[in-house]
């Protein structure tokens, strides 16, 4: 650890699980060098290319990792938690598993980008369009989805605990299994969406519209449905404890 490596070619060596904290790897030639586990924190990548590396579980925790070229680059369950991403473009990166924690990631053009399993915990991801994306198994805890179009995006076992998702449109969108735990929902649209035995406790849907939603098995334990549409929604075996139930066009809505 904080060895000066300016400069130097280490082109083809093999650092997997190295513990490189401190280094300055500034103007260094990595070239087909293993960085797989490799411990990064804290080093200076100035004029270090890094475009087509293997960075699988590689940990960067708070770099200023600014117009890097990830151009191929794989960081599968890579450390990226509260990196600086500047002019970083990760259109089709691989950050499977991969941890965002903290990051600004505004305006990021995520087309092609794999983000299955990805912690986004209190991201920044005001411009980011994540229509259609498949985030199986991400967490979104804290993050802010004001008025996104989040229409066929998958969600399945996407923990979601605490998220701002008000006049969010989930049409169609799978949240199986999903976890929003204390969740704003209020007039989010959640037309035919799939919340089969997805944990909604403490959340507030006033107002949403669950037309045809699917919530057999759902915890809804102390959810606020004041004034949701219900209309043709499928409530089998859902946990309705303490559940709010001033909606309309069901059967269970009490007047």
């Amino acid at each position: 650890s904080d060895a000066n490596l300016t400069g130097a070619d280490l082109s083809g060596k093999d650092f997997t699980g190295t513990i490189l904290t401190g280094a300055d790897l500034s103007g260094t030639n990595l070239a087909g060098v293993m960085l797989r586990g490799a411990d990064l924190t804290g080093t200076r990548l100035s004029g270090t290319d890094l475009s087509g590396m293997d960075l699988t579980g590689t940990i960067l925790k708070g770099m200023n990792l600014s117009n890097k070229d990830f151009t191929g680059t794989i960081l599968v369950e890579a450390d990226l938690s509260y990196t600086t991403l500047t002019n970083v473009d990760l259109t089709g990166v691989d950050l499977t598993g991969a941890s965002l924690v903290g990051v600004d990631l505004s305006i990021k053009n995520f087309t092609g980008t794999s983000l299955t399993g990805a912690d986004l915990s209190n991201t920044i991801l005001a411009g980011v369009d994540l229509t259609g994306m498949d985030l199986t198994g991400a967490s979104l805890v804290g993050v802010d989805l004001f008025f996104k179009d989040l229409t066929g995006t998958i969600l399945r076992g996407a923990d979601l605990t605490d998220a701002f998702l008000d006049n969010v449109i989930l049409r169609n969108v799978n949240l199986e299994n999903a976890t929003l735990e204390n969740v704003r929902l209020i007039d989010a649209d959640l037309t035919n969406t799939n919340l089969t035995n997805a944990d909604l406790r403490n959340s507030i849907l006033a107002d949403a519209n669950l037309s045809n939603a699917i919530l057999r098995g759902a915890d809804l334990t102390n959810v606020v449905l004041s004034g949701a549409n219900l209309h043709g929604a499928n409530l089998e075996n859902a946990i309705l404890t303490g559940t709010i139930l001033n909606c309309k066009n069901h059967p269970i809505c009490e007047d």
